[in-house]
């Protein structure tokens, strides 16, 4: 039984209806474009493209009445890389980059992988797009997310 299946079958019983959502491809193609023009990995190794979806999917259900446009490419191309990044390291992708985001990011100092680099890019923007204390937390949180990955990659072999 795959996810869709487990998902219909709960909305069934709590007496809901699923229904598939369909991609914004408008939205997407949006997304693409606005992150080639500012350098992002769209292909090879360190490709966001197959998460963009991802990011565009999430925007559209949970952020879409936000009016500003530039805050909605922010969002979703956020969301395209986190999962990346995540990504990346449950398959076991070189993370040696990783270990020193959060010291180039204080320093201000390039990521040395494209990826990360892009993301950095990004949360230097947080404040552009929400006030102080919301965009404190959303830096907090991305770094704390990237320390979790680290503490997920360095305890996956021990003993318990």
């Amino acid at each position: 039984m795959g996810i869709r299946h487990a998902v219909a079958n709960f909305y069934q019983l709590v007496g809901s209806k699923y229904v598939e959502a369909k991609l914004d491809e408008a939205l997407y193609n949006e997304c693409c474009q606005e992150a080639m023009k500012r350098g992002f990995p769209m292909d090879g190794e360190y490709s966001i493209r197959p998460y963009m979806a991802i990011g565009v999917a999430t925007f559209w259900h949970c952020y879409a009445y936000l009016p500003d446009r530039a805050t909605k490419m922010w969002i979703c191309l956020y969301t395209a890389l986190h999962i990346c990044t995540d990504d990346r390291v449950n398959r076991g992708h070189n993370t040696g980059n990783l270990y020193y985001f959060h010291e180039r990011f204080l320093n201000c100092q390039p990521q040395g992988d494209p990826g990360l680099q892009a993301l950095d890019t990004l949360l230097r923007e947080t404040h552009h797009h929400y006030p102080p204390p919301v965009s404190n937390l959303i830096i907090t949180s991305t770094l704390d997310f990237a320390s979790a990955l680290l503490l997920e990659l360095d305890t996956k072999d021990m003993q318990v």
